[in-house]
């Protein structure tokens, strides 16, 4: 028979955005059920932890990145019980810090050190921009529409703005939003780009 003291599980991936406090990053203690909830990064053990929008916190970064100086460096966070009593725990996750803010305006070179890898996403070009529109529409079941595309292209991310990754999703979104209001089959018309781009690029 197995050994039931092992399980086979997936690593874990815990995402937060401009909700985290630094209260978050400490144990919370249940009075009435006597128990402990573990902070954010502590459930991401062993997985991958995100921060997105990093910079758009209540908290500012520096005071984020000061509570981690000592985790970043030795892999070891240390919590409090509600006694007062300290003990070490494991800081082993591969942490992302997402962001569309300049980096140097968030942090000082000190904590940038410390965050050892910086990638730049630029807009993607217009080959895997229309590789990410057909995912998107195959996940919407939605019919691809080369003409979306060049739509798009020529009214928009020609004409100066830069396109995104994100906005393929975005768009679809609205379009089925608008479907659904109206009635209609989801068929990305000419009209139907129209109206969502409107109301997504703030031209109503």
């Amino acid at each position: 028979s197995p050994d039931l003291r092992w399980r086979r599980i997936r690593r874990p991936v815990v995402i937060t955005g401009g909700e985290l406090t630094l209260e978050m990053l400490d144990l919370r203690y249940n009075r009435q059920s006597n128990y402990y909830t573990a902070p954010l990064h502590i459930k991401a053990n062993g997985g991958v932890f995100l921060i997105d929008d990093f910079g758009r916190q209540i908290i500012s970064p520096r005071d984020l990145l000061n509570r981690w100086i000592l985790p970043l460096e030795e892999r070891i966070d240390y919590l409090s019980l509600a006694t007062g009593k300290k003990f070490a725990v494991p800081f082993e996750q591969l942490i992302i810090f997402s962001t569309n803010l300049d980096p140097r305006e968030l942090v000082d070179e000190a904590f940038l050190r410390r965050i050892r890898h910086k990638i730049k996403i630029d807009s993607p070009p217009r080959e895997l921009y229309t590789d990410i529109f057909r995912l998107c529409c195959q996940q919407r079941n939605i019919p691809f529409s080369q003409a979306a595309v060049d739509y798009l292209y020529t009214n928009f991310y020609d004409q100066g703005k830069p396109p995104r990754s994100s906005d393929p999703r975005d768009l679809l979104e609205i379009v089925q939003s608008i479907c659904r209001f109206k009635d209609r089959q989801e068929l990305l018309s000419p009209e139907l780009m129209a109206e969502a781009t409107g109301r997504f690029f703030c031209q109503i």
